[in-house]
């Protein structure tokens, strides 16, 4: 009797074992999230031709369907988030299409982490769904702003699209204000509006995850940040 191998089984079973295999856990976790491994297509050339189109299927799925989150507090500083993003690949990240990142007060507790401020990306070219508490210990936003929603719970919700900034060639070409030290928020709060900004728009190179990391590194996403001083900025750099 032939020994029990894989390559044994009939082609139809080898695919299924395949497909377990490339089944990527987790789903939903911190950045960085780890992509189905690929150990078993080293084997042999065999399974290296037959399960190399499925690996390929979960590998280029996981990244536009996985939810990435990356948490901003007191315990990581931001070289650490910086290391974290970074282990993405600039050609996987761009397929990142739910990504929320929480901005955490220092002593922030509870269960519900009320003061969290969080950051949900709407549009890779720059929208953003912004919910923060009602009050701040940091910042004198205890109020809801024109245009904000105020959920349930009572925290507030606005849609905004972050402008980057440029370098002087990308400024010159796109015919925008330079230099700039960092981007600013443009206070839009209808999610439709921020769509069809973002949407007109040409994504600036390098990518998603150049303008999170700029975000994270220039501190556009913590809590606090000035809705109203950011409007103010973009109104003098559009003079």
């Amino acid at each position: 009797m032939p020994p029990a191998t894989l390559l044994a089984l009939p082609e139809e079973l080898r695919l299924l074992i395949y497909g377990q295999l490339f089944t990527p856990l987790p789903a939903t976790a911190t950045i960085p999230l780890s992509p189905p491994a690929y150990a078993v297509l080293r084997t042999c050339r065999q399974i290296y031709v037959e399960a190399l189109p499925l690996y390929r299927a979960r590998y280029g799925n996981y990244y536009s369907t996985s939810h990435f989150t990356l948490i901003l507090d007191d315990i990581i500083p931001k070289s650490e988030a910086e290391a974290r993003i970074l282990s993405i690949s600039e050609q996987e990240f761009d397929k990142i299409t739910n990504l929320t990142i929480t901005a955490r007060p220092p002593g922030s507790k509870g269960p519900d982490y009320a003061e969290d401020w969080t950051y949900t990306l709407i549009h890779p070219h720059g929208g953003w769904r912004m919910e923060r508490p009602a009050a701040c210990r940091y910042h004198n936003m205890s109020w809801p702003m024109e245009g904000e929603e105020v959920l349930p719970n009572g925290r507030l919700v606005t849609h905004q699209r972050y402008r980057p900034q440029y370098n002087e060639a990308e400024a010159e070409a796109m015919k925008v204000a330079w230099p700039r030290r960092k981007g600013v928020w443009g206070v839009i709060f209808e999610k439709r509006g921020v769509l069809r900004c973002c949407s007109k728009l040409a994504r600036r190179s390098g990518g998603l995850r150049t303008h999170v990391l700029e975000l994270v590194m220039t501190g556009m996403v913590e809590c606090g940040v000035d809705v109203k001083r950011s409007e103010q900025v973009m109104s003098l750099l559009s003079a």
